[in-house]
């Protein structure tokens, strides 16, 4: 898994105008008869590997693309200090700082998304496929704690984690996707794992809902998921699940 994160061959198409998906909509792949959660998606120019908590479906990966689903390009700004990103009221995404290897960078972190983009009615996802929503998030830390889901399926990989001692193989991934807050896009948490929902807080016309995930103590038997709110304006990585 981690060879296909900090890899470029086989995860990026070389011509990103041409989407690999056979839906009429030629953006994915998922309404085939013979597809299945497990199998890969390719969606505008990258291959999603995909994973199943019970009956959810899940990209394995951070989201990557530069274009909704309906082909049209999302605001790419750049990732320096003169860009405020609460001067963008539309979608937007940028490279994370974390790595310098920018095609390095975007296999291993994806990219970082303002909630707009996410709010937006065409989609950062697959068609068929949707950001998950508060609550799909908030089941997965609910079957942690029954034990239904076995924290060992969220594995991570200590080259990114370096205070962890599990190893990813084939396990769900999560990464430091960074978070950056609305000011500008390199007042960064760098090393923070955290993922957009779906999800707006209701009633307040400038905060959606995030999760931030803590791994508390040396083992991955230590998981939680933090529900926070924050600006719409900030920017993080996102996951995409099966609808």
């Amino acid at each position: 898994k981690l060879d296909s994160l900090l890899g470029t061959t086989g995860v990026v198409n070389s011509n990103e105008e041409e989407n690999d998906g056979v839906d009429s909509d030629g953006n994915s792949v998922t309404t085939d008869t013979t597809w299945a959660c497990g199998d890969p998606v390719s969606y505008w120019g990258f291959q999603y590997d995909t994973y199943s908590f019970g009956d959810q479906c899940w990209f394995q990966d951070n989201l990557r693309t530069t274009k909704y689903s309906n082909g049209d390009s999302i605001l790419t700004l750049s990732q320096d200090a003169e860009t405020i990103l609460t001067d963008y009221t539309e979608g937007a995404c940028f490279i994370s700082p974390t790595i310098a290897d920018t095609n390095l960078s975007v296999n291993t972190f994806g990219l970082m998304y303002n909630w707009y983009a996410i709010a937006d009615d065409r989609g950062v996802c697959p068609t068929n496929w949707h950001v998950p929503l508060l609550g799909e998030w908030i089941s997965i830390q609910e079957g942690l704690n029954t034990g239904e889901i076995s924290a060992l399926e969220l594995l991570f990989d200590s080259n990114l984690y370096p205070g962890l001692n599990s190893y990813s193989t084939d396990g769900f991934f999560f990464t430091p996707t960074g978070l950056f807050m609305h000011s500008t896009a390199v007042a960064s948490y760098v090393d923070f794992t955290s993922y957009w929902t779906g999800t707006w807080v209701n009633g307040s016309p400038d905060l959606a809902w995030y999760i931030d995930l803590s791994i508390q103590g040396p083992s991955i038997e230590y998981v939680y998921f933090f529900d926070t709110t924050v600006n719409m304006s900030s920017a993080m990585g996102v996951r995409c699940i099966k609808d």
